[in-house]
């Protein structure tokens, strides 16, 4: 094959951003052709199987500004970790650009929070079954000389500490769209709050008995609520964890560092615990009116609640979901496996309600003093309340928001 002397290049949009555990992103696969004329783009897109699943590939059959569509081949395969796209037109319609859409991508992160960034990268040129981009004249020149892929951060759902933003006793339904700040509470109300890359924090700040919308802005450690409070505490390597850790009524600002065990309440306390890859999962596990740091282990199974108690519930790739399930005053220990949809509480119930690809939204629904077993489908926005509901409320990208 014989290399050519343009940099023509293949990348990834968006390359940066924070993703969350569950909910499916779009990736879109451009190339560069450095003004040449391309009759064939053949892009191999590696990946991690046990991080991501990739949900469609799309090859783009749109017209480029001043190009012909690709329109001679266009096919995807996707298995093992390997995404291969090839696309192409006649000699008539030969493309030239920067930047040209290949393919968009659905893809959806499976880890609760890994250990290691989450990536994507393009099998260069010269590595044997590589990605190319063959130019217009009848050779097969391979124009590939460059690649560029995608890191981000995977983070699990939001966790806010109640979802009653009417002071009844029952929570409510509510999304957040991360591109744009839009929160929707179902029946009541929509607004903006925030800005892309904002992580939803929402809990009672005022004491009042309601859920208050707020956000954390990794980038400065930024909290803002609706109602105009703003107060820095954490910064971008930090899982902002608010509840109520003091036993006033009122949430406090907490965080979490990941990478060393590092946990923070603002006015209160710091110390260290958990691991590296472990996934915080902060509750009142013993009715005394305050939340309890608390890690999962994804790898294993394991749970550890700080002063409390350690024990093996569930398994590896289970999603952690504790709440009051009997309504005892305490939350449980529970877990809903994604693959299955299958639900477990310790010692109090097992049941399988959902399935792939569906994100758990655990709740008082009803108002009764104990939570249900509920879904959010992030491809569709589908909700499923177990034994009362079912309705269509969110879109694709959604984060849903009702813990």
């Amino acid at each position: 094959r014989v290399q050519a002397a343009p940099a023509a290049n293949l990348s990834l949009s968006p390359s940066t951003g924070t993703l969350y555990y569950g909910v499916p992103f779009s990736l879109r696969m451009l190339m560069d052709t450095a003004g040449e004329a391309v009759v064939v783009a053949d892009p191999i897109l590696l990946y991690d199987a046990a991080l991501w699943r990739i949900d469609s590939v799309t090859p783009n059959y749109a017209d480029p500004p001043g190009a012909g569509q690709f329109r001679f081949l266009a096919r995807s395969a996707c298995a093992g970790g390997r995404v291969q796209v090839s696309v192409g037109t006649p000699h008539q319609t030969a493309l030239s650009g920067s930047p040209l859409a290949i393919a968009d991508l659905l893809a959806t992160p499976l880890q609760c929070l890994p250990a290691a960034p989450l990536s994507y990268y393009f099998l260069a040129a010269g590595a044997g079954g590589d990605s190319n981009l063959i130019r217009d004249d009848g050779l097969g020149t391979d124009l590939l000389t460059g690649v560029s892929g995608g890191v981000y951060r995977g983070l699990p759902p939001p966790r806010g500490e109640s979802a009653d933003y009417d002071a009844d006793p029952a929570a409510e339904p509510v999304v957040f769209r991360p591109a744009t700040g839009l929160w929707s509470v179902r029946g009541a109300t929509s607004f903006f709050l925030g800005s892309s890359g904002d992580i939803p924090v929402p809990g009672d700040y005022g004491g009042d008995g309601k859920t208050d919308p707020a956000v954390f802005r990794p980038a400065s450690g930024l909290w803002a609520t609706r109602g105009g409070g703003r107060i820095y505490f954490g910064g971008p390597d930090d899982l902002p964890l608010p509840g109520d850790w003091t036993g006033d009524g009122t949430s406090d600002l907490a965080v979490f560092r990941p990478a060393d065990g590092r946990w923070a309440v603002r006015n209160a306390t710091r110390f260290f615990f958990g691991a590296l890859g472990d996934c915080p999962v902060p509750a009142d596990f013993n009715r005394d009116g305050r939340l309890a740091a608390a890690v999962f282990r994804p790898s294993s199974g394991l749970w550890a609640a700080r002063s409390l108690t350690r024990l093996s519930f569930g398994l590896s790739g289970d999603l952690p979901v504790p709440a009051d399930y009997d309504g005892d005053g305490s939350e449980d220990f529970a877990v809903f496996r994604p693959g299955s949809g299958f639900w477990a509480a310790r010692s109090v119930t097992r049941a399988f309600f959902g399935a792939s690809g569906d994100i758990p939204v655990p709740a008082d629904y009803a108002g009764s003093g104990s939570a249900g077993m509920a879904l959010f489908r992030p491809l569709t926005g589908w909700w499923e309340i177990r034994g009362i509901t079912a309705f269509c409320f969110g879109q694709l990208g959604d984060l849903p928001l009702s813990r």
